[in-house]
């Protein structure tokens, strides 16, 4: 990997449709996001500082719900829509 700086965004789905969801935080590690998520609504995902994404939806690699999934295998890209929480 080169010198960019990866974070691990920690979002929360509020109520029954995931494309609301809550930013409850930005962790260093990826073992503090995971810390982080309280219930099974909780997902984490890397993110890099800096980096610039589309405007149209796009998976997400790498990102999870910690509480019902295990990490997924990089790439390929897990389910989880970047922006839309889905």
């Amino acid at each position: 990997m080169s010198d960019q700086t990866t974070v691990w965004v920690v979002g929360k789905v509020l109520g029954n449709d995931s494309s609301h969801w809550e930013l409850m935080g930005v962790m260093a590690m990826e073992a503090e996001a995971i810390a982080a998520c309280r219930t099974t609504k909780y997902y984490i995902g890397p993110a890099v500082l800096g980096e610039l994404l589309p405007d149209q939806r796009v998976p997400w690699p790498g990102a999870y719900y910690p509480r019902l999934q295990k990490p997924p295998a990089m790439p390929p890209p897990d389910t989880i829509e970047m922006g839309t929480g889905q």
